[in-house]
């Protein structure tokens, strides 16, 4: 099983709390169980189309996007030394 990719858990569940968005309500709205929604945020899995679907959900046009914006926030919040190992 891969491990939780921490820094996309924390950007996508930071995103949904400044949207007012659960993740069972995601999860609803994308047609999924929430534990579905909670393994593609852990970045454990999912489907492309899921992925940029939720990506989509978030105001990104695609998961290439939100990995982005989720090296972004990493290095804001962790400066530049980040390994993405």
């Amino acid at each position: 099983m891969k491990r939780t990719d921490v820094a996309q858990y924390t950007y996508i569940l930071y995103r949904l709390s400044r949207m007012g968005i659960s993740q069972a309500s995601l999860a609803a709205k994308l047609g999924v169980t929430p534990a579905c929604i909670n393994m593609v945020i852990q970045g454990k899995r999912g489907s492309s189309a899921l992925k940029d679907k939720l990506a989509k959900e978030l105001g990104l046009n695609s998961w290439v996007a939100l990995r982005n914006a989720v090296n972004d926030f990493e290095e804001r919040l962790c400066g530049s030394e980040v390994s993405h190992a």
